[in-house]
């Protein structure tokens, strides 16, 4: 019988030491997690060497997922992971597929495929923190259930809708014959429009920058759930009345209100970000084949200085270069006049 006893405190000593190891290993974890979820971001976007932050974010995005492999319900961790993803989509890989010469069209198309990858690769990240932080908000978005999904989303949920939106929507215009993602357009905007509806002057503007960005690139029937009675969709609702005081009403064409919100977001950025600039030039003025308009929004962009606001440095200088080179290629996108007879 004593045998058997110091056996069991035994079993139970060691089961405890194994639990206790395992305890201070997942505390370490989410320890070091929140340290780079909370002053890892700006590490990077703040940096002004786009190619050294090029170089060392995958490493840092590998890092995340093997940190969320042993805290896979850290919700910040989640966030950090899925933004890392879409912005390194963005600045090094879609933005570069853009500006390859015509000739290296299957370079391209290999790059757009591995930047949409990137894009849902940061949203799927995303959208489980909101999952984790509202148990059953992917049941019910993906049921088309945007009410439920929403229930209880505060503004400290603005971040993961508005990244999980931006994620979204970019993947979707890379491939409009992927039917599969595109009848899922309504669930990446509907989280762009509660992040609006919590805080519009989240980002210096980066929701208004969003919009922009999607009234140029996808028809406003595609944008609200099919199923759903106009005079019962809540955020058609929402959105009627955010535009009646400043628009008149929410009936005016997708061009007016992009440049409503290009405006709002070039006021909320203090003009200290170049971003709405060059997404309005890409929405509307490449769009509307107004040259002349391209042209004025581009140089404004090149105007922002990039030493002005140390948060966006890194975001202005890449789009600086991504300016200069629409600017020195514009007979890639308009038929400009000449002075050479026909």
């Amino acid at each position: 019988m004593a045998i058997r006893k110091h056996i069991f405190f035994f079993i139970l000593s060691v089961f405890m030491m194994m639990y206790t190891s395992c305890s201070i290993s997942r505390l370490a974890v989410d320890s070091l997690a929140d340290m780079l979820a909370g002053s890892g971001g700006t590490v990077f976007t703040g940096d002004e060497d786009p190619e050294l932050v090029g170089d060392a974010l995958p490493f840092a995005l590998k890092l995340y997922e093997s940190l969320l492999s042993a805290s896979p319900e850290n919700d910040e961790l989640l966030l950090t992971a899925g933004t890392g993803f879409i912005s390194y989509s963005n600045i090094y890989v879609h933005s570069p597929s853009d500006m390859l010469p015509q000739a290296e069209y299957r370079k391209q198309k290999e790059m757009r495929f591995r930047a949409k990858r990137l894009y849902l690769r940061g949203r799927d990240y995303i959208l489980r923190g909101l999952d984790v932080r509202h148990p059953g908000f992917l049941e019910a978005l993906e049921s088309g259930n945007f009410e439920a999904a929403f229930e209880g989303c505060t503004p400290e949920d603005v971040p993961f809708l508005y990244w999980a939106s931006a994620g979204w929507l970019s993947a979707v215009a890379f491939d409009i014959l992927d039917a599969e993602l595109m009848i899922t357009i309504p669930s990446a905007f509907a989280l762009a429009v509660k992040a609006l509806s919590l805080d519009e002057t989240w980002g210096q503007g980066s929701i208004h920058e969003l919009f922009i960005s999607v009234y140029g690139s996808v028809p406003e029937s595609l944008l609200f759930r099919p199923v759903v009675p106009e005079d019962g969709d809540s955020l058609r609702l929402f959105l009627e009345e955010y535009y009646a005081p400043v628009l008149g009403s929410a009936a005016v064409p997708l061009s007016e209100k992009a440049r409503f919100h290009y405006k709002r977001a070039v006021s909320l950025s203090e003009g200290l970000k170049s971003s709405p600039h060059l997404s309005y030039a890409m929405a509307f003025g490449k769009k509307q084949e107004k040259p002349d308009q391209f042209i004025i929004l581009l140089e404004r962009a090149l105007a922002v200085d990039p030493e002005a606001s140390p948060e966006n440095r890194l975001a202005n200088i890449a789009n600086k270069q991504k300016a200069e080179w629409l600017l020195e290629n514009l007979d890639n996108f308009f038929l400009l006049e000449t002075d050479d007879e026909w």
